[in-house]
């Protein structure tokens, strides 16, 4: 126990787990919280396939091809002429309900009196 730590009230008792959380969340103060681009950083020196080994883990770079991005980016590059349609197009997929909700919504507006 901490000698920081004020003296508890009621009963104490031992539980290794309390061990076993401190250290948790220490390593996520320096390394999540405290550092964020560690995890980054050895990611930008593993190869996709290669495997990166410390005292007691290993970490394989194993890279996603589905991502979410901005494609606000890419229309930019489509209106200056850098890529065509057909290559924004094939970029993108659509959530299938976001699309639906179009549908629906594109429907009941062609369904609406008076429009």
């Amino acid at each position: 126990m901490s000698k920081d730590a004020p003296a508890p009230e009621g009963k104490t008792y031992r539980d290794v787990r309390v061990d076993r959380i401190g250290f948790v969340n220490e390593l996520a103060k320096h390394y999540i919280e405290g550092d964020a681009a560690v995890k980054a950083k050895v990611k930008a020196q593993i190869c996709a396939g290669d495997t990166a080994v410390g005292d007691f883990f290993q970490a394989t770079l194993s890279p996603s091809t589905d991502r979410v991005v901005s494609v606000s980016g890419l229309f930019k590059l489509m209106d200056n002429g850098t890529i065509t349609r057909a290559a924004l197009i094939e970029c993108l997929s659509a959530s299938a309900k976001k699309v639906d909700e179009l549908r629906l919504a594109a429907l009941h507006a062609r369904q609406a009196p008076g429009v």
